[in-house]
Parts: structure tokens; sequence; C-alpha cells
């Protein structure tokens, strides 16, 4: 019924004598892994690709906090979370795409999570354990088809492992290390800003939590208890050399850089203008005895740098309680 060309059978011999040159270890090779490869994935090659992570990939980054790894995704531009200083609200949120967190949608199960504070309408990740997350989805395209305006930017759906079964413990603590490089400790010399010495471990992070469950009922039920408590120390932005002092440019020396601020300092920037020709005149300020000299930004400016957080001290107590009965297979 077919007929083989010779076109065919030299492929054919072709092949065979590849295969015949193969080297002999590929024979013995426990796994194969291929990169780069074309084959289609159906969570990623739909028209609303959707990015799952598991709860074993989730400890692999080592974050303690839902916010944490969620910002190792591409996908999120950091939100409100524990490095979060001036302006803070005190929660957690996501921000896919960098629309803002309240175009961002978040899930618990498939239900809405409600907003975190009265004042402050995205949800607060705070609320979800991350020791209970069995896996995250992350949905960024299309989503507000089907959620609505509120899933401009994207879907977050946390799928809590909701029949857990035994007793797990866990204790994560960590620290920050860092050698002062005074890369631009020249930039505080007209401020005589004495700079910290090297860190062994500083803004410590201590959490602890505790995960008891069982199914009952031949299976058909299952109640899961969960209880955590997280210790975050203060780290100040005083603590380093690069951020001691609130840099501004500065040509003059090495580093290119000075210690500047904000302009509204004591005793005030005052700024003088042509009553006529409405030109300004330059900015000056006051010196210790109320005379008038130029305002000099690294010399006037408030240094605002030393007294804001790189990390906000925080105590935090959490409990969860899920349970569940399965009544009828219908």
């Amino acid at each position: 019924m077919f007929k083989k060309s010779k076109v065919c059978t030299g492929v054919l011999v072709a092949l065979g004598s590849t295969l015949l040159a193969l080297p002999a270890f590929a024979q013995t090779s426990d796994r194969v892994e291929i990169t780069g490869s074309r084959i289609k994935a159906l969570s990623t090659d739909t028209a609303s690709p959707i990015i799952s992570l598991s709860a074993e990939a989730i400890k692999i980054t080592g974050a303690t906090t839902v916010e944490d790894f969620l910002n190792n995704l591409p996908q999120v531009f950091a939100g409100y979370g524990a490095q979060v200083s001036n302006g803070s609200t005190g929660t957690a949120t996501v921000d896919l795409r960098g629309l803002g967190p309240t175009r961002t949608l978040v899930l618990i199960n498939g239900r809405r999570l409600p907003a975190g504070d009265p004042n402050y309408s995205p949800a607060d990740l705070n609320q979800i354990p991350a020791a209970l997350i069995k896996r995250v989805e992350v949905l960024t395209g299309g989503a507000s088809a089907v959620y609505g305006s509120d899933a401009v930017a994207g879907v977050v759906n946390f799928i809590m492992n909701d029949r857990f079964e035994g007793v797990q413990f866990e204790a994560n603590r960590s620290i920050y290390n860092h050698s002062q490089k005074g890369n631009v400790n020249d930039a505080g010399v007209a401020r005589k800003i004495q700079y910290p010495d090297d860190v062994g471990g500083d803004g410590a992070v201590n959490d602890f939590s505790i995960t008891m469950g069982s199914n009952f009922a031949d299976d058909k039920g299952n109640a899961t208890v969960f209880f955590g408590y997280r210790a975050q120390d203060a780290l100040l932005q005083a603590k380093r050399d690069f951020s001691s002092c609130s840099l501004g440019l500065n040509g003059v020396n090495a580093s290119g850089f000075a210690c500047a601020g904000s302009s509204t300092s004591f005793p005030g920037r005052f700024t003088r203008i042509n009553p006529v020709t409405g030109a300004l005149l330059g900015s000056f300020s006051l010196d210790s005895v109320g005379v008038t000299r130029p305002y000099l930004g690294t010399r006037d400016a408030y240094n605002f740098g030393p007294i804001n957080y790189f990390q906000r001290p925080d105590d935090r107590y959490t409990a969860a309680a899920y349970a569940h009965y399965k009544v009828s297979d219908l």
C-alpha cells in the first residue's frame, strides 16, 4: 500500500547512523531535562496564563510572609509590607503589574478576601497563614471579564490546605548581616555624621507556627486549626552607611554624593521674590542667632534618613480554623 522513496530511505539510514553514534553514557541517564522546550503547557499557553506556586516552591524561597514570596514573581510590583516606612498602612498588599493593589483581586479558595482596613480597601495579606497555603495561583490577564473591575490587574488565589492530617510545628529565624563599605562616607563629612560599624546580625525575624488537623466520619470531613506567632525587630536606616544620611548629588567629593534631605527643616527655608518682575532671588535660612544666610541644602536640609525604617517592628499573633463535611455525593 505504501511505497518507500529513496529520500525516505536515506533519512532512515542517517537516523540509524546517528543512534549508533550516541555515547554510551546516554543509556544510563537517570533523568532528562528539557530547557527552552516548545511543548505547550495549558497553564501558560492560554489567552489568560496562570502561574501556580506549590507549597514546596514557597518553602524553597525561605520567605515566612505571604508578601515576601509574592514579590519574587516578575508579575508583582512591591506593595505595602514590612519594609514600607513613611505612608505605611500597617497592612501587606499585592500589586500586580504595578497597576495598584486596589486593582488586584485576592481570593482564598476562590472566595474574595475582605478589605484589610476600614480606610483602605485592598485585602490584607497578613490575614493569610503562610504555613497553611497549599498553592498560589496568579492570573494577570482577562480576569476583569470574570471577576469585575477590581481584577483589572489580575487575581491572586490562595488555595489552602483544608485537609491537613497530623501535627506540624515550624520555627524560622532570619537576620541581616552587613559590612560597611564606606563608598559614600565622604557625603556626610560636612554634617559630621558618625557612620555605623559593621553589623554581625540585626533585624531578626522569629516565626513560630503549629498546625493540627484530622479527618473524621470516614474521611467525609476534616477539621484543621493553626496558631502562629511572629516577632520582627526594627531595622533603622541609621544602621547602614549608605542610608544614614539622605543622599543628594554633589560633584565636589569623591563619591559624587552629599548628605541632603528635606528642605522643610527648622527654622525653615524662605524664598525671596522680586515684587516687580516676579523673578526668584534665591532662598535663605536663619542661623542659630536668627541672622539670615543663603540656604544650602547640604547644610540646612533635614536629614530624615536615620529615623526611617528598613524594617518596621512587628509582633503578630495569628489563629485560623477550617472545618468542612461532605453531606452527600450529589
